[in-house]
């Protein structure tokens, strides 16, 4: 079993009970079921056992570093913290336990500085960025360049901290939220984040300071349900008034005074705001969904060392701007390079995109030493014919799905359904989803025992709930209507007909906008024989196609949308799903291939092809408001699960398997 350190300051004997960061994170770390966890920390708490729930807590006496610092060089600096208290037993006990790995918070303690100092490369800072420094600010920025990772829970954070600090290495960087209080009783005044002392104090008005990065405050005024008003310097915390929309950002004390006036003037407004700040925090705080991510990304940092060195070849058919398969696949080569591996990018047509470039290579120029190959697999090209020669490096078949033939009017898939084949040949299989693991099973036999299932990523900073956008609202004609978003290929499989024929079964006031690429001509004729059918069915004014649009106006488009909605009848997996839930947008959609999966508890599902049943469930949700908003709230905690941080630790804890584990001997 593993053993990890976390070393704070201050833990009391009531962990279990309160509500500091440093004992969420506790309650949180319990949940792990493949790591010991012990505490070490100052005996200045609360009183306390050795023992405080099912980690163990050891406590050592310390007095706090001489004052006077500040000002002080590099060098100085350096001088002073060599010559504080350096706690020698506490010290001791952590080199000789020699833990898997180590947390430390609060981020500016010399407890944490001098505990970080004995394995700096295997230590993780909680930067709970402190307004008063007790820690020489030089010395300070050229340790953390030397930290294994350093947890932000938020852009705003890491620009906080990048003020104060100076660049960080972007490597080193990961992006999981903290334990925060829920549901506490308490006041339920308005909730400001002020940078300074306000100039005066208005009644009912809660002051909270900016330099807050965690802003459990913040977190804990939305739980009781509190609007936030916060000024456009306090990054933090207007970064998670854009996430949350449970707030107001302004600029000042006079956008303060009007805006504190809005809201005791509109309650109704005040309490919308509050309740979608409640949302975010009960989805992104909940237990449940931390654990995961803490598991995950824990067990990663471990084992990263694993794929330090590694030599790697990647290929794929393409690497296009917009794409899901590309994406994964810039994402893959940003997390070997952060991990120092070396690796080279094979692609086969239709290379548009410059990150990475650097990396591209002929098949010809292959390290003949490489130690791993992953091929991605969204269909067959002719670099797949490597894997009929058995390679001396470990081989992975990454597969993305293929839609049936029978779903497509030609038979120009075939090829590619045939190719899956291949799949059996490799020592290792990637797949995201566990409908298409039970399809490499059942219909092409490959052995489970060599299937790795793990889920893609989207970058969820890029999507988050937010009012309407009113230029989409006029560009499409969308004010005062109810939106049926469908964002994708419009590819036969995906059945925007049903879409079409289900709408006419609705309310006048709902329309269906569809967004994808209109441009390549199979869709071309999904999309005339769409228009077609609306015009015949006297709807045709209701339907709106927008064609390609770019990744600004998608992210404007998706605020616009009540529900997202697909009739599609295989899916792989399902990006704008993700992105959909990222923005708490309910989801109605065909109850086939992953779908289900994906979305969880986030919307609906309908009998595939079956457009009464899909406007059944539409109805359903748009008419029961208390089902509408716990779907909005599941889109959220969903989400949270297809994080970019999500996916590197799953990619790492893959790559950790397959380099020390002898994979079952390939079949022919």
């Amino acid at each position: 079993m593993a053993s990890i350190a976390f070393v704070t300051p201050a833990f009391d004997a009531s962990a279990i009970d309160s509500d500091s960061f440093q004992r969420g994170l506790a309650r949180i770390l319990q949940l792990l079921d493949w790591a010991e966890l012990t505490i070490y920390t100052s005996e200045a708490a609360d009183g306390g056992s050795s023992a405080d729930g099912p980690w163990k807590v050891r406590r050592f006496a310390v007095q706090p570093p001489g004052q006077g610092h500040n000002g002080l060089s590099c060098h100085e600096g350096q001088r002073w913290l060599d010559s504080a208290p350096r706690w020698p037993q506490l010290l001791d006990a952590l080199q000789e336990a020699q833990h898997s790995l180590c947390l430390l918070s609060p981020c500016r303690s010399p407890l944490v500085y001098q505990a970080g100092q004995i394995d700096p490369g295997n230590s993780i800072l909680l930067a709970d960025l402190q307004a008063a420094p007790e820690v020489p600010t030089l010395a300070w920025r050229m340790w953390l360049q030397s930290l294994g990772a350093i947890v932000f829970t938020c852009k705003g954070e890491l620009r906080l901290a990048e003020q104060l600090y100076g660049p960080l290495p972007s490597t080193r960087v990961l992006g999981i939220p903290v334990p925060a209080p829920v549901d506490r009783q308490g006041k339920k005044h308005l909730v400001r984040i002020c940078t300074g002392t306000p100039a005066n104090q208005l009644a009912g008005i809660e002051p909270i300071p900016a330099q807050d990065s965690f802003q459990l405050m913040l977190r804990e005024s939305w739980s009781r349900a509190v609007p936030a008003v916060a000024e456009q310097d306090a990054r933090v915390a207007c970064d998670l008034c854009l996430q949350a929309d449970g707030g107001i950002i302004v600029q000042g004390e006079e956008g303060f005074g009007k805006a504190a006036d809005y809201l005791h003037k509109h309650p109704q407004t005040a309490g919308t705001l509050g309740r979608q700040g409640r949302q975010f925090v009960r989805s992104h705080d909940h237990p449940e969904t931390l654990a995961r991510l803490y598991r995950n990304c824990l067990q990663a940092f471990s084992k990263r060392h694993r794929v330090q060195g590694l030599s790697a070849a990647l290929f794929s058919p393409s690497f296009l701007p917009h794409d899901a398969v590309s994406n994964y696949l810039a994402e893959s080569c940003r997390f070997l390079q952060g991990w120092d591996a070396s690796f080279s990018l094979h692609i086969q047509d239709h290379l548009e995109r410059g990150d990475f470039a650097s990396h591209v290579r002929p098949v010809g120029e292959i390290d003949p030493e490489v130690q791993l190959e992953i091929y991605h697999y969204p269909g067959w090209y002719p670099m797949m014919e490597r894997l009929e020669r058995k390679a001396r490096a470990v081989t992975v078949f990454d597969f993305h799905g293929v839609t049936p033939p029978e779903l497509w009017p030609d038979r120009s898939l075939e090829p590619s359904q045939e190719g899956i084949r291949l799949a059996r040949r490799a020592d290792f299989v990637f797949v995201h989803s566990r409908f298409l693991e039970r399809q490499l099973i059942e219909r092409h036999q490959v052995d489970p025992s060599r299937i790795i299932r793990f889920p893609y990523s989207v970058d969820l900073s890029a999507f988050s709930a937010a009012p309407p956008d009113r230029g989409i609202l006029e560009a499409y004609g969308l004010r005062g209507k109810t939106v049926l978003l469908y964002v994708g290929r419009m590819a036969p499989n995906k059945r925007i007909d049903v879409l079409v024929e289900g709408l006419l079964q609705l309310p006048e006031e709902c329309v269906l906008l569809l967004v994808g690429n209109i441009g390549f001509s199979l869709y071309a004729q999904e999309v005339e024989k769409a228009r077609q059918r609306a015009t015949g069915l006297g709807i045709e004014n209701r339907v709106i196609f927008t064609g390609s649009v770019s990744d600004a106006e998608l992210h404007r488009i998706y605020s616009a949308a009540d529900l997202m909605v697909s009739a599609s009848l295989h899916e792989g997996f399902g990006i704008p799903f993700i992105e959909a839930m990222a923005c708490s947008i309910p989801i109605v959609a065909s109850q086939a291939a992953s779908i289900p999966e994906v979305i969880g508890q986030a919307g609906r599902t309908f009998r595939p092809a079956d457009p009464t049943h899909f406007a059944e469930q539409v109805s359903a949700l748009l008419e029961n408001e208390d089902e509408y908003q716990q779907r909005s709230q599941s889109a959220l905690r969903q989400a949270q699960l297809y994080s970019r941080g999500a996916l590197q630790d799953n990619f790492l804890l893959a790559l950790s398997r397959i380099l020390w584990r002898e994979a079952p001997k390939a079949r022919p």
